[in-house]
Protein backbone atom coordinates (compact mmCIF):
# COMPACT_ATOMS: atom_id res chain seq x y z
CA UNK A 1 0.00 0.00 0.00
CA UNK A 2 1.52 3.25 -1.36
CA UNK A 3 1.16 5.75 1.66
CA UNK A 4 0.49 9.47 1.29
CA UNK A 5 4.09 11.55 2.10
CA UNK A 6 1.84 13.78 4.58
CA UNK A 7 1.49 10.61 6.78
CA UNK A 8 5.04 9.57 7.06
CA UNK A 9 7.52 10.44 9.77
CA UNK A 10 10.28 12.06 9.12
CA UNK A 11 13.68 10.31 9.19
CA UNK A 12 15.36 13.49 10.75
CA UNK A 13 13.94 14.90 13.80
CA UNK A 14 14.07 18.17 15.43
CA UNK A 15 13.74 18.54 19.04
CA UNK A 16 13.76 21.65 20.61
CA UNK A 17 15.27 21.63 24.35
CA UNK A 18 14.95 25.12 24.89
CA UNK A 19 13.88 27.72 23.16
CA UNK A 20 15.31 30.61 25.47
CA UNK A 21 18.62 32.18 24.10
CA UNK A 22 21.86 34.16 25.81
CA UNK A 23 22.19 36.30 22.67
CA UNK A 24 20.32 38.53 20.18
CA UNK A 25 21.03 38.14 17.05
CA UNK A 26 19.22 40.27 14.39
CA UNK A 27 18.60 37.94 12.06
CA UNK A 28 16.72 35.73 14.25
CA UNK A 29 13.03 35.84 15.49
CA UNK A 30 13.26 34.08 18.46
CA UNK A 31 14.11 37.42 20.24
CA UNK A 32 11.92 39.25 17.72
CA UNK A 33 9.32 37.43 16.55
CA UNK A 34 8.92 34.26 18.64
CA UNK A 35 5.16 34.60 20.66
CA UNK A 36 5.55 31.18 22.19
CA UNK A 37 5.98 30.25 26.06
CA UNK A 38 9.82 29.73 26.73
CA UNK A 39 10.99 26.69 28.52
CA UNK A 40 12.87 23.99 29.03
CA UNK A 41 11.91 20.34 28.01
CA UNK A 42 11.13 18.35 30.42
CA UNK A 43 12.43 14.79 31.12
CA UNK A 44 8.89 12.94 30.76
CA UNK A 45 8.67 14.35 27.35
CA UNK A 46 11.91 13.38 26.19
CA UNK A 47 11.49 10.16 27.29
CA UNK A 48 8.21 9.68 25.61
CA UNK A 49 9.65 11.54 22.26
CA UNK A 50 12.53 9.16 22.67
CA UNK A 51 10.71 5.71 23.21
CA UNK A 52 8.41 6.59 20.76
CA UNK A 53 10.82 7.61 17.77
CA UNK A 54 13.29 4.29 18.64
CA UNK A 55 13.65 2.52 15.52
CA UNK A 56 11.64 5.03 13.28
CA UNK A 57 13.89 8.00 12.90
CA UNK A 58 17.27 7.66 12.44
CA UNK A 59 18.43 11.54 13.34
CA UNK A 60 17.86 14.10 16.20
CA UNK A 61 18.74 17.41 15.93
CA UNK A 62 19.09 19.19 19.33
CA UNK A 63 18.69 23.00 18.26
CA UNK A 64 16.21 25.28 17.08
CA UNK A 65 15.26 28.82 18.46
CA UNK A 66 16.79 28.58 21.70
CA UNK A 67 20.59 27.75 22.82
CA UNK A 68 20.33 23.66 23.55
CA UNK A 69 23.30 24.33 25.74
CA UNK A 70 21.60 26.03 27.72
CA UNK A 71 19.39 23.01 29.15
CA UNK A 72 20.71 21.87 32.29
CA UNK A 73 20.31 18.40 31.40
CA UNK A 74 22.13 18.49 27.96
CA UNK A 75 24.47 15.90 28.34
CA UNK A 76 22.22 13.33 29.96
CA UNK A 77 19.57 13.83 27.08
CA UNK A 78 21.66 13.91 23.68
CA UNK A 79 23.78 10.81 25.46
CA UNK A 80 20.17 9.02 25.93
CA UNK A 81 19.59 9.61 22.30
CA UNK A 82 22.74 7.79 21.48
CA UNK A 83 21.82 4.87 23.41
CA UNK A 84 18.80 4.81 21.73
CA UNK A 85 20.22 4.59 18.29
CA UNK A 86 19.81 7.63 16.85
CA UNK A 87 22.40 9.83 15.12
CA UNK A 88 22.66 13.32 16.76
CA UNK A 89 23.38 16.52 16.51
CA UNK A 90 23.83 20.24 17.73
CA UNK A 91 24.40 23.30 16.82
CA UNK A 92 25.28 25.72 18.96
CA UNK A 93 26.79 29.90 19.72
CA UNK A 94 29.64 27.77 22.03
CA UNK A 95 29.02 31.01 24.62
CA UNK A 96 28.46 28.10 27.30
CA UNK A 97 31.22 25.73 28.06
CA UNK A 98 29.10 22.23 28.47
CA UNK A 99 30.92 19.02 28.48
CA UNK A 100 30.43 16.88 24.78
CA UNK A 101 29.02 13.60 24.80
CA UNK A 102 32.10 11.80 23.02
CA UNK A 103 29.51 10.14 20.42
CA UNK A 104 27.52 13.17 19.23
CA UNK A 105 27.64 12.21 15.45
CA UNK A 106 28.20 16.27 14.63
CA UNK A 107 28.94 19.29 16.70
CA UNK A 108 28.43 23.15 14.75
CA UNK A 109 29.78 25.68 16.68
CA UNK A 110 29.19 29.91 15.67
CA UNK A 111 32.20 31.66 14.73
CA UNK A 112 31.02 33.97 13.06
CA UNK A 113 34.37 36.08 11.75
CA UNK A 114 38.21 36.30 12.79
CA UNK A 115 37.48 38.99 14.98
CA UNK A 116 35.69 40.59 17.94
CA UNK A 117 34.22 43.22 15.66
CA UNK A 118 32.80 40.70 12.97
CA UNK A 119 31.80 37.75 14.98
CA UNK A 120 29.60 40.35 17.74
CA UNK A 121 28.55 42.89 15.02
CA UNK A 122 25.55 39.63 14.70
CA UNK A 123 26.42 37.49 17.93
CA UNK A 124 25.33 40.45 20.12
CA UNK A 125 25.75 39.80 23.17
CA UNK A 126 28.43 36.63 22.54
CA UNK A 127 32.09 37.08 23.92
CA UNK A 128 33.89 36.10 21.21
CA UNK A 129 37.63 35.43 23.24
CA UNK A 130 35.55 33.40 25.62
CA UNK A 131 33.78 31.59 22.49
CA UNK A 132 37.06 30.63 21.06
CA UNK A 133 37.97 29.23 24.54
CA UNK A 134 34.96 26.95 24.66
CA UNK A 135 35.77 25.83 21.33
CA UNK A 136 39.03 24.51 22.26
CA UNK A 137 38.02 23.01 25.07
CA UNK A 138 35.16 21.44 23.14
CA UNK A 139 37.69 19.95 21.10
CA UNK A 140 40.11 18.77 23.27
CA UNK A 141 37.47 16.33 24.39
CA UNK A 142 35.28 15.99 21.31
CA UNK A 143 36.13 11.96 20.73
CA UNK A 144 34.57 10.82 17.50
CA UNK A 145 32.17 13.64 17.41
CA UNK A 146 32.60 15.85 14.24
CA UNK A 147 33.18 19.52 14.99
CA UNK A 148 32.36 22.12 12.28
CA UNK A 149 32.53 25.74 13.03
CA UNK A 150 30.04 27.74 10.57
CA UNK A 151 30.31 31.49 9.72
CA UNK A 152 27.57 33.61 8.92
CA UNK A 153 28.67 35.31 5.50
CA UNK A 154 28.08 39.41 6.60
CA UNK A 155 29.83 42.45 5.59
CA UNK A 156 32.50 42.16 7.98
CA UNK A 157 33.90 38.48 7.68
CA UNK A 158 33.35 38.21 3.90
CA UNK A 159 36.74 39.62 3.99
CA UNK A 160 38.03 36.87 6.50
CA UNK A 161 37.63 33.71 4.65
CA UNK A 162 41.51 32.34 4.87
CA UNK A 163 41.64 33.84 8.62
CA UNK A 164 38.69 32.44 9.51
CA UNK A 165 39.82 28.76 8.08
CA UNK A 166 42.68 29.28 9.64
CA UNK A 167 41.35 30.07 13.12
CA UNK A 168 39.20 27.15 13.49
CA UNK A 169 41.65 24.53 12.49
CA UNK A 170 44.04 25.84 14.97
CA UNK A 171 40.64 25.89 17.38
CA UNK A 172 40.81 22.49 16.94
CA UNK A 173 38.05 22.06 14.47
CA UNK A 174 37.14 19.08 11.90
CA UNK A 175 36.05 21.40 9.38
CA UNK A 176 34.49 24.97 8.88
CA UNK A 177 31.34 25.99 6.65
CA UNK A 178 30.76 29.27 5.24
CA UNK A 179 26.71 29.88 5.42
CA UNK A 180 24.82 32.47 3.40
CA UNK A 181 22.81 34.74 5.52
CA UNK A 182 18.73 34.27 5.90
CA UNK A 183 16.86 37.85 5.45
CA UNK A 184 13.54 36.61 4.77
CA UNK A 185 12.38 37.28 8.30
CA UNK A 186 11.32 41.27 7.41
CA UNK A 187 13.60 42.13 10.37
CA UNK A 188 15.82 44.33 8.10
CA UNK A 189 19.23 42.79 8.06
CA UNK A 190 19.81 43.41 4.54
CA UNK A 191 22.90 46.42 5.74
CA UNK A 192 24.24 43.26 6.96
CA UNK A 193 24.53 41.36 3.91
CA UNK A 194 27.89 40.89 1.87
CA UNK A 195 29.06 42.80 -1.13
CA UNK A 196 30.24 40.03 -3.41
CA UNK A 197 26.93 38.55 -4.78
CA UNK A 198 28.14 34.92 -4.98
CA UNK A 199 27.91 35.01 -1.11
CA UNK A 200 24.30 36.17 -0.31
CA UNK A 201 21.54 33.70 -1.02
CA UNK A 202 19.59 33.43 -4.76
CA UNK A 203 15.85 33.33 -3.96
CA UNK A 204 13.84 32.17 -6.52
CA UNK A 205 9.80 31.55 -5.36
CA UNK A 206 8.72 27.78 -5.76
CA UNK A 207 5.24 26.80 -5.23
CA UNK A 208 6.09 23.59 -3.16
CA UNK A 209 8.08 22.89 0.04
CA UNK A 210 9.94 19.95 0.97
CA UNK A 211 11.03 21.08 4.25
CA UNK A 212 8.34 19.91 6.25
CA UNK A 213 8.46 16.24 5.08
CA UNK A 214 12.04 16.08 5.60
CA UNK A 215 12.55 17.28 8.84
CA UNK A 216 10.73 17.16 11.31
CA UNK A 217 10.29 19.23 15.04
CA UNK A 218 8.88 18.95 18.15
CA UNK A 219 9.05 22.11 20.67
CA UNK A 220 10.20 22.07 24.08
CA UNK A 221 6.92 21.51 25.31
CA UNK A 222 6.06 18.64 23.56
CA UNK A 223 3.80 19.88 20.89
CA UNK A 224 4.83 19.59 16.98
CA UNK A 225 5.82 22.24 14.63
CA UNK A 226 5.85 22.29 11.17
CA UNK A 227 9.06 22.91 10.20
CA UNK A 228 12.42 24.00 10.56
CA UNK A 229 11.61 27.68 10.26
CA UNK A 230 7.93 27.45 12.64
CA UNK A 231 8.68 29.41 15.22
CA UNK A 232 5.13 29.97 16.11
CA UNK A 233 3.51 26.43 15.57
CA UNK A 234 2.14 28.24 12.57
CA UNK A 235 -0.40 24.93 11.57
CA UNK A 236 -1.28 24.26 15.09
CA UNK A 237 -0.22 21.26 15.33
CA UNK A 238 -1.14 19.21 18.42
CA UNK A 239 1.24 17.50 21.54
CA UNK A 240 2.71 13.98 21.12
CA UNK A 241 2.54 13.70 25.12
CA UNK A 242 0.76 10.18 25.35
CA UNK A 243 0.32 10.20 22.09
CA UNK A 244 1.73 7.16 19.40
CA UNK A 245 3.65 9.60 17.32
CA UNK A 246 3.80 7.81 14.26
CA UNK A 247 0.48 7.37 14.59
CA UNK A 248 0.02 11.11 15.08
CA UNK A 249 1.39 12.37 11.65
CA UNK A 250 -0.52 9.50 9.96
CA UNK A 251 -3.62 10.87 11.23
CA UNK A 252 -6.07 13.04 8.55
CA UNK A 253 -5.68 16.25 10.38
CA UNK A 254 -1.87 16.26 10.78
CA UNK A 255 -1.35 15.18 6.96
CA UNK A 256 -3.83 18.34 6.14
CA UNK A 257 -1.69 20.61 7.83
CA UNK A 258 1.56 19.08 6.09
CA UNK A 259 0.01 19.24 3.23
CA UNK A 260 -0.69 23.27 3.32
CA UNK A 261 2.80 23.89 4.28
CA UNK A 262 4.26 22.50 1.10
CA UNK A 263 2.14 23.93 -0.99
CA UNK A 264 2.76 27.36 1.51
CA UNK A 265 -0.63 28.02 2.26
CA UNK A 266 0.59 29.66 5.53
CA UNK A 267 1.22 33.42 5.85
CA UNK A 268 5.11 32.40 7.25
CA UNK A 269 5.58 30.61 3.95
CA UNK A 270 5.30 33.88 2.23
CA UNK A 271 8.39 35.35 3.59
CA UNK A 272 10.51 32.31 3.95
CA UNK A 273 13.59 32.19 1.70
CA UNK A 274 14.29 28.13 2.69
CA UNK A 275 12.69 26.69 -0.06
CA UNK A 276 14.12 28.90 -3.05
CA UNK A 277 17.31 29.71 -1.39
CA UNK A 278 20.00 26.75 -3.06
CA UNK A 279 23.07 27.14 -2.19
CA UNK A 280 23.00 27.93 1.95
CA UNK A 281 26.81 26.54 2.12
CA UNK A 282 29.10 29.06 -0.04
CA UNK A 283 31.83 27.43 0.48
CA UNK A 284 33.12 23.98 3.05
CA UNK A 285 36.60 22.86 4.16
CA UNK A 286 37.59 19.76 6.12
CA UNK A 287 40.86 19.53 7.88
CA UNK A 288 43.86 18.29 6.12
CA UNK A 289 44.33 14.86 7.34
Amino acid sequence: MVISPFKKIPKRIIVELTNKCNLRCPACKTWSHMRRPRGFMTNETFTHIIKELKGKVEHLSFDFAGEPMLHPDFFGFVSRAWYGGFKTSVCTNATTLRKIPPWLTTLTVCLDGSTWEAHTMYRRGSDFERVKYNITKMCENKGCTHVRVQCLLTSRSEHQIEDVKRLAFELGADSVVFKRMHTGHGLGTERLLPSDPTMRRKNKWRPICRSGLQTGLIYWDGRLGMCCVDFNNMGSMPNVMGRDIERLYASKDVARRRRRAFFKRYKECKTCELSGAGGLRWLEVRRDK
